[in-house]
């Protein structure tokens, strides 16, 4: 059998290799899970948190967002969520303030156990908000305390 390989070939496949391997060797750690990063990471979220239109999400923007996301979710307004209130009931799982795709996301079993950092399966609204702003500080590529498009439309959280 006859090698087809060109040097060309060689050398790209050993750029592509090794830029891949750089992007995943400087990643950090991703922050939700894969689905909701997705879903979060749209421009139609980006526009549902960017309260003043200027094409930013400041710090404040992104806390008051998920001030109110956390109070729709808690429905019986005691200030904690249980599974009940995370995932919703079957055909009225959306949340207002989320497009339909991150609404899902948002309301799975597996992020509510990311979130739920003690374990009790209850989440506090301090739980809330703490992961809420790792995902704001991993999201806040240059620590500026607000997400350009560029940041805001990023491959994934985490990279």
């Amino acid at each position: 059998m006859r090698n087809t390989f060109t040097k060309s070939t060689i050398i790209t496949a050993t750029l592509l290799s090794t830029l891949g391997f750089g992007l995943l060797a400087t990643a950090a750690p991703m922050v939700g899970t894969g689905g909701y990063n997705i879903e979060l990471k749209k421009l139609g979220m980006m526009k549902m948190l960017d309260d003043n239109g200027d094409h930013m999400v400041t710090q404040a923007e992104f806390s008051g967002y998920y001030g109110h996301v956390f109070d729709e979710l808690d429905t019986n307004g005691n200030g904690t969520l249980d599974v009940n209130e995370w995932t919703g009931t079957k055909g009225a799982n959306e949340i207002s303030l989320g497009t339909g795709g991150y609404s899902r996301e948002l309301r799975k079993t597996e992020l509510m156990d990311m979130v739920d950092s003690n374990a009790d399966h209850i989440i506090s609204k301090a739980e809330f908000t703490k992961f809420h702003q790792s995902v704001f500080a991993t999201m806040d590529k240059n620590g500026d305390k607000q997400i350009n498009p560029q940041e805001w439309l990023s491959r994934q959280v985490g990279s």
